[in-house]
């Protein structure tokens, strides 16, 4: 015990290397874990502001982090530094957020990847309890969040590839539909309610209204479930809603608000 988390992620990639074990996407795996408790976990945030002082230094946080953030987009080659944080201060949160919300919101992540992410973790886990730089507690909280999960993400990923495919082929909508004007758009994070038969309802949490069946097929709602939450956005003809753009898919097992943004009319 008493060892830093950085330094855990460090011997385990020489571990890796040592093995003669590609490491490649592992220290890939292992920036993400990392971008994840830097930039939006609990451990590195000063918390909320209150007064005008502490909102300026806020601000100046935020600039030099999406300057940061905008360089790593360039190709400019940041190594992420989590200090001195030690590694019993990652509880169950933080991996749920990572692989149940931060991993998901991955471009272009599919089902193998998702499965590689989670591959990498649990071997880190399994390596910093051989080392006893863990206890029984912490990993068996964290391994069992980790099984439970496991799945859960894979199913959502697999879910939202098929959606994103769905709506790129025009979903369930007529060719001459396309250019007529919707009535009303709702985006946001939208939560299953109902999966029925080649259909499926959502609600939003900060809205009474009830939205009528999304035509889904069948093929695609078995990787859903009642609970999951989808980033999406809605377009209304008469009295049906079509899917006019998808985002990630959250599993049931995350808390995720879903929260509505009302747009105006628009051509689609």
């Amino acid at each position: 015990m008493g060892i830093t988390l950085q330094d855990s992620l460090d011997d385990f990639i020489v571990y890796l290397q040592a093995q003669n074990i590609e490491s490649l996407d592992t220290e890939q795996h292992i920036a993400l874990f990392a971008e994840y408790l830097l930039h939006y976990s609990d451990l590195f945030q000063e918390g909320w502001v209150d007064d005008e002082g502490e909102l300026d230094e806020w601000e100046l946080n935020l600039h030099q982090q999406m300057e940061q953030l905008l360089q790593e987009e360039d190709g400019v080659d940041e190594s992420l530094d989590l200090g001195n944080l030690p590694l019993d201060e990652i509880d169950v949160d933080h991996l749920s957020d990572f692989l149940g919300w931060f991993l998901l919101r991955e471009p272009n992540m599919d089902s193998l990847q998702m499965g590689a992410a989670i591959e990498t973790m649990q071997h880190w886990l399994q390596f910093v309890y051989q080392q006893k730089w863990m206890d029984d507690v912490q990993y068996d909280a964290l391994f069992s969040t980790m099984s439970t999960l496991a799945p859960e993400s894979i199913r959502v990923v697999k879910a939202a590839r098929l959606l994103f495919h769905f709506v790129r082929m025009g979903g369930c909508g007529s060719p001459r539909l396309r250019g007529e004007r919707f009535e009303r758009f709702i985006e946001g994070h939208a939560r299953v309610v109902h999966i029925g038969d080649k259909s499926l309802q959502l609600a939003f949490d900060n809205s009474d209204d009830s939205l009528d069946e999304v035509m889904v097929p069948n093929e695609i709602l078995e990787f859903l479930q009642v609970g999951d939450v989808i980033d999406i956005e809605l377009g209304l003809r008469g009295n049906s809603w079509t899917i006019v753009d998808i985002g990630p898919v959250y599993p049931r097992y995350i808390y995720m608000s879903a929260e509505s943004v009302d747009m105006e009319n628009k051509f689609i």
